[in-house]
C-alpha cells in the first residue's frame, strides 16, 4: 500500500477539512502526517482522519508541532545541538511523536537527526561545483570537504547517541519503529556511513534505516555518495522510504517527471517496507495523482514479477 505524506498540502493550509479534502482528491488510502501540523489541526484531524477510514503508517517528527517550535521543520529542536535543553526538548518531543503514533496504531516515526556545523563550507563546495562541474579543483574540494565532515563529526554522534538512547527506550515501550532517514545536505547526519554506525550502537533496539530517494540523488549529483550504493549496503534495513522524482539539484518531483530510476530504487526496497509519496507543494492534483499511479504500476509489475 502507498501512502501520502501530507506535506503537498500542509504546506498551503492548516485547516483539517482542506486536508482532508485534499486526501480525497488524490485518493489516499493511507498517511504519514508530517511536522507541518500543529497541536490543534492534529488533534481534530486524527478524528477525520479515522471516520474517512484513511489509515496513518507513520508520523515525521515532529507531530504534532509544538506552539515553541521556532518554525514548521523536522529540525525545530536539534538532537546536536550546543544547547543541552535544546537537546532535552528535542527528545520530550520526539517522545510525544511516538505517543501518538502509537495512540494512531502507526508503525513508525521518522527522524531527522541534526547535523556537523559545516553548512558554510557545504555551500561554498557546492557553488563551486556549480560553477565548474568537475575536474581536479573541484574533486580537491570534495576531498576536503569528505574530510573536514568526518573530522568534525564525533562529538555531534554522541549527542545524537545520546538523545537516540532515550527516545529507543520510549520507542521500545510503545512498540512504534523509529527510522532514521537519510538527509539532503552534506553536513546533516546520518552520512551513509554514519547509518551504520548508528544501527550498530543500538542493535536491538526498535530501530531501522529509512531511505529519502531525493537525498540520495542529491549527493549523488554533487559526486558525494551513491545511490545505489546505499540501496545495496541497507536494503536489509529499510522500514521506509520517501518516494518522489528529482531533476538535478531540485527534488520531491512527482514521481515519474524526473530523473531518478525508481524501477532500480524500488527493486532494492523490502516489500514490508513503508512506502511514502513525498512531493513538495506547487504540484496539481493531476500530476499527484498520475505519480501515484505510475508508482502503482511499478508496484504491481514488480509484485507479478
Amino acid at each position: 500500500m502507498l501512502q501520502v505524506s501530507t506535506c503537498a498540502i500542509t504546506s498551503k493550509t492548516d485547516k483539517p477539512e482542506e486536508i482532508l479534502s485534499w486526501l480525497d482528491k488524490v485518493g489516499a488510502e493511507a498517511v504519514e502526517l508530517e511536522y507541518r501540523i500543529r497541536e490543534e489541526t492534529f488533534s481534530k484531524l486524527k478524528r477525520e482522519l479515522l471516520r474517512a477510514g484513511i489509515k496513518v503508517l507513520s508520523l515525521h517528527n515532529f507531530c504534532p508541532l509544538p506552539e515553541a517550535a521556532p518554525e514548521p521543520s523536522g529540525d525545530a529542536f536539534l538532537f546536536t545541538s550546543d544547547d543541552p535543553d535544546e537537546r532535552l526538548l528535542a527528545v520530550r518531543t520526539t517522545i510525544n511523536t511516538l505517543e501518538q503514533a502509537a495512540d494512531l496504531e502507526a508503525r513508525a516515526v521518522v527522524l531527522h537527526l541534526g547535523y556537523v556545523p559545516l553548512r558554510e563550507e557545504v555551500e561554498a563546495f557546492t557553488a563551486k561545483w556549480r560553477e565548474k562541474k568537475d575536474g581536479p579543483e573541484v574533486e580537491e574540494a570534495r576531498e576536503k570537504l569528505k574530510a573536514r565532515r568526518w573530522q568534525e563529526a564525533s562529538v555531534y554522534l554522541d549527542r545524537v547517541f545520546w538523545c537516540l538512547d532515550r527516545i529507543l527506550q520510549a520507542a521500545m515501550r510503545l512498540e512504534v519503529q523509529v527510522g532514521i532517514e537519510n538527509r539532503y545536505y552534506y553536513h546533516e547526519i546520518p552520512l551513509p556511513e554514519e547509518v551504520e554506525v548508528i544501527l550498530n550502537k543500538f542493535a536491538g533496539a526498535p530501530i531501522g534505516y529509512w531511505h529519502d530517494v531525493g537525498h540520495a540523488h542529491h549527493l549523488e549529483v554533487l559526486g558525494l555518495a551513491r545511490q545505489e550504493e546505499i540501496l545495496k549496503r541497507y536494503q536489509n534495513v529499510i522500514i521506509g522510504v520517501h518516494l518522489h522524482d528529482a531533476v538535478g539539484e531540485q527534488d520531491h518531483l512527482p514521481p515519474g517527471s524526473g530523473e531518478i530510476d525508481l524501477v532500480r530504487v524500488l527493486s532494492f526496497i523490502p516489500a514490508q517496507a513503508l512506502k511514502v509519496v513525498e512531493v513538495a507543494k506547487g504540484n496539481d492534483i493531476t500530476r499527484f495523482r498520475e505519480g501515484l499511479d505510475y508508482l502503482r504500476r511499478l508496484l504491481a509489475s514488480r509484485t507479478v514479477g
